[in-house]
């Protein structure tokens, strides 16, 4: 298995796919958005694959569960549509009528809503007109008589269908707030918008320009999913490199929220589950040199995801790598897994270092370096697998003798005999010569050879994953 499977949030059980520890965040940002007063409109920001989509997911279910009105939409697959708000209103229709329900002065409200709506759908002038220059000219703080002193080839007939525009939007948001008034509370109905970021930066902008007029009606909470540099970029791909997006963005957003990093082990473990890694080092247990390299597997993987600040689709990829490496050999055969890990993730971060360290003689010390900007000594919990994965560099140096690997093992047994060595630096330099003098793999150097690793590993050069195309 070389794809994991995409995580469905089941609102019956919420929290059964959440690896990532966010349920604490869910609920307390939920309890926020049910006693915060509207309309407004809030970011949520996180790096692309850092899991915006699953928790937002969760978020609907959790407020839906509280009985609150949501909507989810996905830009991303909406954005072939020639009008972005044609698109929007269709996603949100369909819960605008369940709020109506019964109520006949609703339907009725609803079904003239509908109505203006084909006023404006289509007659995106305000976008256009923002889009055409560069942002520069926002159309609804002009009057019809300035917007035909500055477009002077605008003709009246336009100026006069613009009004009638800007009336029905107008009229359409009265409507909406008369569907969501209550006897008692006055009802919310929240509006996720995802993967902007993912979207053509035209579209992008198109639906941002479009909705906006929605922001400001009571009774409204949009929430937009995003990672907010990219974001940035699809909109200076459009206005120029020297527009202000920042500025841009938050001119649609009142309140911006972080998506808190996520909790990496859990996330790991799923997705070595996920891709029958976990299985294959089950079966690889009935080797006694091999035990134990699910949980070495576990945690040299979240170690190196926390300190390379992966994302969570880069994790994926990276275990996906790993797989394919350790499908290409027998299943009891030994892949020193320390090596491997370092060595992938060296291909994938640190190629030249990487094409040198496996080619030639050298390398070596290039390699350590890139290891302790990893996991610096000051890295307690990671101390002992930093050892092996540094003692596991060395060796796998061994056999070609070269004047690195001669030095670098010289300079372990001088510093073993300083007296002002500290316990902590004596007991490193101990865990490293024990891989090196008594390798786990002894019984199996005859069949294991670098080549044979690195061969498997430069096979990766030929698959292409779909999430590193973007």
């Amino acid at each position: 298995m070389y794809k994991a499977k995409k995580i469905v949030v089941d609102p019956q059980n919420i929290y059964a796919e959440d690896k990532l520890s966010r349920k604490d965040n869910v609920d307390n940002l939920s309890q926020l958005l049910k006693n915060i007063s509207s309309p407004i409109v809030m970011s949520i920001n996180a790096p692309w694959g850092a899991g915006k989509t699953t928790f937002v997911q969760m978020l609907k279910a959790h407020l839906g569960n509280a009985g609150e009105h949501t909507v989810y939409f996905n830009a991303w697959e909406t954005d072939f549509a020639q009008d972005a708000l044609l698109a929007f209103l269709g996603e949100i229709g369909p819960e605008i009528e369940a709020i109506a329900g019964e109520d006949a002065f609703k339907q009725e409200v609803w079904r003239s809503s509908k109505l203006l709506a084909t006023k404006f759908i289509k007659r995106g002038m305000p976008a256009a007109l923002k889009i055409a220059t560069a942002g520069i000219i926002d159309a609804s703080e002009f009057t019809e008589d300035t917007l035909a002193d500055l477009l002077g080839t605008v003709s009246g007939e336009m100026i006069e269908e613009y009004s009638k525009t800007k009336n029905a939007i107008n009229e359409f948001k009265e409507n909406i707030v008369k569907i969501l008034e209550s006897n008692e509370e006055p009802l919310k109905l929240y509006i996720f918008v995802d993967e902007l970021d993912r979207c053509r930066p035209t579209y992008a902008i198109e639906l941002l320009e479009r909705i906006k007029h929605l922001f400001d009606i009571e009774g409204l909470v949009f929430l937009l999913a995003m990672d907010v540099e990219q974001l940035t970029h699809s909109i200076n791909a459009v206005y120029g490199t020297n527009f202000n997006s920042s500025e841009y963005l938050r001119r649609f957003i009142d309140v911006e929220y972080q998506l808190p990093q996520a909790e990496m082990a859990g996330f790991v473990q799923q997705k070595l589950i996920e891709f029958g890694i976990a299985d294959y080092c089950t079966r690889r247990d009935q080797i006694r040199e091999f035990r134990g390299e699910f949980v070495f597997l576990l945690k040299a993987i979240s170690s190196l995801a926390i300190r390379a600040q992966m994302s969570l689709r880069g994790i994926e990829q990276f275990i996906a790598h790993i797989n394919i490496v350790l499908r290409t050999s027998e299943w009891n055969q030994f892949m020193m897994p320390p090596l491997l890990i370092f060595l992938v993730f060296m291909k994938k971060y640190h190629s030249n270092v990487y094409r040198t360290y496996t080619f030639s003689k050298d390398g070596l010390k290039e390699a350590l370096r890139i290891l302790d900007e990893l996991m610096p000594d000051d890295s307690y919990g990671d101390a002992y697998m930093k050892n092996m994965i540094e003692g596991f560099i060395i060796a796998a140096k061994a056999p070609a003798n070269g004047k690195e690997y001669q030095e670098v093992r010289g300079e372990l047994l001088r510093d073993r005999e300083r007296e002002s060595l500290s316990d902590r630096e004596r007991e490193r330099i101990g865990n490293v010569l024990e891989v090196l003098d008594r390798p786990p793999w002894l019984s199996f150097a005859h069949d294991v050879q670098m080549d044979h690793l690195v061969s498997r590993i430069n096979m990766l050069d030929s698959f292409k994953f779909s999430q590193e195309q973007k």
